[in-house]
Order: structure tokens, then C-alpha cells, then sequence
């Protein structure tokens, strides 16, 4: 019998939530191989055979070819031209998992045209597929419309591949792992007949925790030092391109009204804005128009987060994308930006969060010129914590993780 789990890998979240709890699996006996969706989902950056201590993993980029020209020129609108990849994917999807035999293919969403069709396929070969949530969802994208409702469970129940996106946790995946229990609570009663569902946490949060759970010291003992080497405020941009042209306009809107008013403030040391493209985001020459016209205040950085930004960062803000939680793991000042030129904003997700709205030129001013007490700081976020969803980073969700894996497969 095969000893292979797969995990299909379309982001750098994904790419951390599942690489911290294979250790644990590589030691019992399990061969652990990564599917790289760099060409057809989001570009999965850490192509490496070994992490943590050495242990050696094997990773498959799933590459496809290119696009027939005509394909190309009838698919060119935004929506329709997520459904080109599908045309490609069969066959190599097909190859590898006959090559490769996984008794288990574990996912990080299932709610795209790529994932939920590689689950249909999974299903069709009798092989084990789950999802563990990579990220926070809101309640409100999790309670959808009726008649969507209806096409998903007709989906699952008959494993038919519909060419539609599906709702998050409703392509037909047997397992699901949830963050926290607010996800489950709205997913239960839809999912009980087809599929099993445990909340185990976030793997790629407890270990980000376990990283910065000295920094209160660090700070502390090295304040000066700190703050000579801060010089960016990072924007983390929301891949709302494919959702909604309205939501995608707003975060753009959000993120030119944050330049605007650091211009205007005349900071005397030379500060820029890091934007953070979101890893699947399709419409980065909109940003390089923005980037143009304020020059060189905005640096475009692709790859997801890294420690570098973290650590040279007065601020961190937002429109809608939870990478914020890193940074308020950080200790670093977080909020969530609304443009006062929209007036009828969009409400996301990470309101809930009780991180502060910003949405006047005197909330913006006042929350940048304020002096940073690092010590208060840090102990501000992390009575946010209990407010982060139910993320819960402080339980054993690595522990708990592993086991949930094991036991669908044992």
C-alpha cells in the first residue's frame, strides 16, 4: 500500500500551513510530496526538497502548456479566462497521480476553477482528498445564496464537474480541516451528509506565534536600534480581481488615498509604501499604473510576507487581507483602510477583527503620527487575539493538524 500524502500547493499561506506539520508525518513513515501550482493557480515560491532540520520532501511543479492563441483571444475576459488552465490540467493532473499513487491529496481551498476541479479528479480514482483551511473566511461569503447552495450540493452528491467556481468548502473534498469553530458552526449543518469536519487550527499561524514570542524582550532591550532601521508602511493587497471589479476598485482607492496623505504629512525621513501583491492576483499592471504616478514612494514586492517587511515596518494596513495578522503578531500597528471618497464602502471581513477603521484624513493622520510605545503596543495586539476570529494560534494546532492527517488515512 502507497505511503504518499500530496499537497497541493497554490500560495505561500498554503505552502507554510502544510510544511509545519510534515515533519511530524515524514518521521512515522509517510512520504510527503508537494504539487506546485506555479502555472495554473498562484505561484508557490519555496521550491525546495528540504525544511526544518533537514528532512527531505519531494515537489512536483505542475506545469502546463501554452494557451492556443484562439483559446486565448475568446477567453479574454477576466471571468471566462480562469477556465483556460482546465483545458491543460487533465492530462498532467491525470500523469501525476498515476505515477505518483497518494492514498491522501490534501488541499489549502477548494473554492477555485484549478482545486475543486483536481478534487473532481481525485474522486474519480477513488483516492482520499481534504481541505485545511489556509485562511480566514467570513461568515458572510460562507452563507450563500440559495440557488448556488443547490449546485453545489447537486455537485457533491452526483461528483459532477460544474464550470462554475464553487462555494468555500463545497467542491465535494470527504475531509475539511477548519481554523476555528465559527467556520464549522456555519458549514455543519450543509456539509454533515458529505463530508467529515473537525476544527484543528492554524498550523502556519502557530508556528509564526512560536517565532515571535520573544519579541516582547526584543523590543524592549533594542528600541532605538528598531526604529532606525523601520522605513516603509506596507499596504497588503486582497486578490478581489476575480470577485468583484467594485471591491478591487476600493482597495485601490484605499491604498492612493494612503499615499496622498503621506505626502501631504512631509515626514522628515524618507519612508515608502511596500505593497504587498497578493501571490494569484491577475491585474498587477493596474498597481504599476499607481506606482507611476507616485513615482518612487511605492515599492511592488511579490511573494507574499517576509521577515524583512515585518521588521522594517512602522505600520501595516489593509482593504481586506488577513496577512494583517502576522504583523499584529509582530507588534506592529495595524488597521483597515477605507477611502472617505467611497461612500458606500464594502464591509470585509477584517472589521471583525477589532483592528481600528480608518476611513478620515484625521483617523489616518492622527493614527500615523502617533508615537509608537512598542511595550503598549504589543500589549494592545495581543488582547486583539481573542477578537482574530477563533484562529487560536496558541493551541497545539501543529499537533492537532498531524493527527487529524493521520487519522484519515490509518
Amino acid at each position: 500500500m502507497s505511503k504518499s500524502i500530496a499537497f497541493v500547493v497554490g500560495s505561500k499561506i498554503q505552502w507554510e500551513n502544510f510544511v509545519s506539520i510534515c515533519p511530524s508525518l515524514v518521521k512515522v513513515g509517510y512520504e510527503v510530496h508537494f504539487v506546485l501550482l506555479d502555472n495554473y493557480d498562484a505561484p508557490s515560491y519555496y521550491k525546495t526538497t528540504h525544511v526544518n532540520g533537514g528532512i527531505k520532501f519531494k515537489y512536483t511543479v505542475l506545469e502546463k502548456p501554452p494557451i492556443n492563441t484562439v483559446l486565448a483571444i475568446l477567453f479574454k475576459r477576466r471571468f471566462f479566462i480562469r477556465f483556460l488552465p482546465l483545458f491543460s490540467l487533465r492530462r498532467a493532473w491525470m500523469k501525476w497521480l498515476k505515477n505518483n499513487k497518494p492514498i491522501l491529496v490534501v488541499f489549502g481551498v477548494d473554492h477555485t476553477i484549478i482545486n475543486s476541479y483536481m478534487i473532481y479528479v481525485c474522486k474519480q480514482y477513488g483516492i482520499k482528498t481534504a481541505v485545511l483551511q489556509d485562511a480566514y473566511i467570513p461568515p458572510r461569503i460562507l452563507d450563500v445564496k440559495l440557488w448556488k447552495d443547490l449546485l453545489d450540493r447537486f455537485r457533491i452528491h452526483f461528483n459532477c464537474y460544474l464550470p462554475y467556481t464553487p462555494s468555500p468548502f463545497k467542491s465535494g473534498a470527504k475531509f475539511i480541516g477548519f481554523i476555528g469553530s465559527e467556520a464549522k458552526k456555519c458549514m455543519e449543518l450543509r456539509l454533515s451528509k458529505y463530508s467529515k469536519i473537525r476544527v484543528v487550527g492554524s498550523p502556519r499561524l502557530e508556528a509564526f506565534a512560536e517565532r515571535y514570542r520573544h519579541v516582547n524582550d526584543i523590543l524592549r532591550t533594542s528600541v532605538n536600534s528598531h526604529n532606525r532601521q523601520k522605513d516603509k508602511i506596507v499596504f497588503i493587497q486582497t486578490n478581489f480581481d476575480y470577485v468583484s471589479i467594485q471591491l478591487e476598485y476600493q482597495q485601490q482607492m484605499a491604498l492612493i488615498w494612503l499615499c496622498e496623505i503621506i505626502q501631504s504629512m512631509n515626514w522628515q525621513e524618507n519612508l515608502f509604501v511596500e505593497l504587498i501583491l497578493h501571490t494569484g492576483t491577475r491585474n498587477i499592471g493596474e498597481y504599476k499604473e499607481i506606482q507611476k504616478r507616485f513615482k518612487d514612494m511605492i515599492e511592488l514586492s511579490e511573494g507574499g510576507i517576509n521577515s524583512s517587511s515585518i521588521k522594517r515596518c512602522h505600520f501595516c494596513f489593509s482593504f481586506g487581507s488577513t496577512g494583517l495578522l502576522d504583523f499584529i503578531y509582530a507588534g506592529v500597528r495595524c488597521g483597515v483602510l477605507r477611502s472617505p471618497e467611497i461612500r458606500k464602502p464594502i464591509p470585509t471581513g477584517l472589521l471583525k477583527f477589532g483592528l481600528p477603521h480608518i476611513q478620515s484624513k484625521d483617523q489616518l493622520t492622527n493614527f500615523l503620527s502617533k508615537e509608537l510605545d512598542f511595550a503598549n503596543n504589543i500589549s494592545a495586539n495581543y488582547t486583539l487575539k481573542s477578537k482574530i476570529a477563533n484562529f487560536t494560534p496558541n493551541w497545539n494546532a501543529i499537533d492537532e493538524t498531524t493527527n487529524w492527517i493521520l487519522s484519515l488515512i490509518e
